[in-house]
């Protein structure tokens, strides 16, 4: 019988993940596939993706890294569990072919059901399904960057889509309650007006409390200047 040192644990079925620091080499033992849905956040129980909650030099020969080293490196503040997040987090690991596949084809879905959710059919006002935004975006050659996270793209996307489908970003719908009455809502209409004639504007008035609501349905980019101008001015607005 091979006897082995108690400081060594030998681990079968895992996906290690390293980090080079301090020009030492820390490895921690998980579980296949279970570190990209971490990250992507599709995974938020940390027992379903480490395997043992250990530092390694290496995983391969149970080599735990000494508590020395890990203070030389990381600093004597940080806790072991909080170096685990971090070679979690930062560090690099190996991913089959099949792996990369998977993540591909998840990202593409992402992109997909996002576009659906943020856009509408410009002749009916309706969702496009899922299966006909894929189509698209291979008729339109969209290239999907496997680094980048899926809402910046499915927004960069949009207007290509536009070459082969009649889309369009879905409005948002406020309603904004101008406490100063007719005076500052007509401001407000004004600012539309000399800025943004394509965005619709409705008002009504409230005599009761001499206060004048306007609802307005506008594009999303423009969402962070109408917020900038009713804070500046006082007024408050929300969602529909």
């Amino acid at each position: 019988m091979i006897k082995t040192p108690q400081n060594q644990k030998r681990l079968t079925n895992i996906q290690v993940v390293w980090l080079q620091k301090g020009g030492k080499r820390f490895e921690i033992a998980c579980y296949p596939n279970k570190v990209v849905n971490w990250r992507a956040k599709q995974e938020q129980n940390l027992a379903q993706v480490l395997q043992i909650d250990k530092i390694f030099t290496d995983v391969s020969k149970g080599e735990v890294a000494k508590q020395k080293d890990l203070k030389n490196v990381f600093g004597a503040k940080l806790s072991e569990d909080e170096i685990i997040m971090e070679i979690l987090n930062k560090g690099e690991f190996q991913q089959s072919d099949k792996e990369r596949e998977g993540q591909f084809e998840n990202l593409r879905l992402d992109i997909a059901n996002i576009i659906v959710k943020m856009t509408e059919n410009t002749k009916d006002g309706n969702q496009f399904p899922v299966s006909m935004i894929l189509k698209a975006m291979e008729e339109c050659h969209c290239k999907i960057n496997p680094q980048k996270t899926a809402k910046p793209q499915a927004i960069g996307f949009i207007n290509e889509l536009k070459k082969v489908l009649p889309i369009e970003r879905t409005k948002m719908r406020l309603r904004i309650t101008c406490g100063q009455g007719a005076e500052q809502a007509e401001e407000l209409r004004k600012w539309f007006s000399d800025n943004h004639k394509d965005q619709h504007v409705v008002h009504s008035e409230k005599p009761e409390d001499s206060a004048v609501v306007l609802e307005v349905s506008i594009e999303p980019a423009l969402y962070r200047a109408l917020s900038d101008l009713t804070k500046q001015n006082k007024e408050t607005f929300t969602n529909l």
